[in-house]
Parts: structure tokens; sequence; C-alpha cells
């Protein structure tokens, strides 16, 4: 099929917002186009940086995991370790990522699984999606991704920008259609930035 154009500011933002904590996502500087990997347009929510998510509905749904019970599972990250072996010490604060590719790693796993605080606390005040805690988590509560199958990440590598706390990751999410199966999914060139001197 032919590939459609998305200018998806997706929400590797809200999902993987970081207030007092170590990384943080920026959107890049300049706009960006996402390509689709799918014949026809998704119906992704719009935002920066991995999705933004839809506007509050009226009634707010109970909190969802997609977390599994046995974290000896497959990390949501697709890196083919184990789940406590990969990105469940990130998500639980027993360590910080060490580079900008771990943070989209964590932060994909994240938006996998479900895992909202995360998401919050690891986008950068600079963002423009930034804003109060609980109101964040409440906007991912109502929409993260769930009417979406995550198939992986492919992550082309990190870019220095000007200073050395600054840094541009390149990847691909790869994402289906529940309703219909389609295969979608956006590619980014993520700006990445510390906040005392973490990622």
């Amino acid at each position: 099929g032919t590939l459609s154009i998305m200018k998806w500011y997706l929400a590797f933002t809200l999902v993987m917002l970081s207030l007092g904590c170590a990384t943080s996502f920026v959107p890049a500087p300049l706009p960006r186009q996402r390509v689709a990997l799918a014949a026809k347009k998704s119906k992704a929510p719009k935002g920066k940086g991995f999705g933004k998510p839809s506007p509050a509905k009226a009634t707010a749904k109970k909190r969802l995991s997609r977390l599994p019970e046995d974290d000896s599972a497959p990390c949501g990250c697709f890196s083919g370790s184990a789940y406590r072996d990969c990105c469940k010490p990130y998500h639980e604060g027993q360590k910080t990522p060490e580079t900008p590719e771990i943070l989209v790693q964590a932060r994909y796993c994240a938006f996998h699984f479900r895992l909202v605080e995360f998401i919050v606390d690891s986008t950068h005040p600079e963002n423009d999606l930034f804003g109060p805690r609980e109101e964040m988590i409440r906007r991912l509560d109502q929409e993260c991704y769930d009417d979406f199958v995550f198939l992986g990440l492919d992550i082309q590598g990190a870019r220095p920008e000007s200073t050395e706390d600054k840094s541009v990751v390149d990847y691909t999410v790869k994402l289906q259609l529940k309703s219909d199966g389609t295969n979608t999914g956006f590619i980014e060139a993520a700006t990445f930035k510390k906040k005392e001197e973490k990622w």
C-alpha cells in the first residue's frame, strides 16, 4: 500500500514525562513529519513525541494496567530480555536511564504496559505539553494507546546536539490497530535533555 504522511506529535512526551526525576524529553526544535507505516491513517492520539492523549472524556475510566503479572515475562520494549532485567528497575526508580536511547526504551515500555506515572515523571519541564502532574496523569488515564497493539521499537541511534546535555534520538515505533488489524506507527526524531545531570 501507499505510505500516508501523519503529523503525529505522539506521546513519548506525556507518556514519558519527568518532573522531579532524571530523564526528560523535549520536542525537537523544528516541525517533523511522521511517516505512517500502514496503508491508511490510524486514529492514534495526536501529540508530541509518542502521543498526546485525546481530550479528556466526560467520564474518567478506571485506571487500567497492561503490566504482566510475572516480571520474568518479555520486556515491553522488545529488547528480548525479561522485564525485571530490563526496564523494570527504571520504572521503579531503582536506576535512572544512563543514555537517551535507554530512556526511549523505558518510555516505550511504559506506554506498552500503561505505566502512566513513569511517562509523566520522565517528561522534561521544557516540553510544551508539560503541566501539573495530576492533570497529566488524568489525561493519560483517559487515553494511553488503548486502541493499539504494540509491535516493536527500532532505535536507529542518538545524535549529539550543541551541548553535552542534549541529544536527538531517531527511532521507529510499530503499532497495530485493534479494530481492524492495520499495521501502523511513526518515525520520530526526539530531543532529550538532561535535568540535574540525568537524562
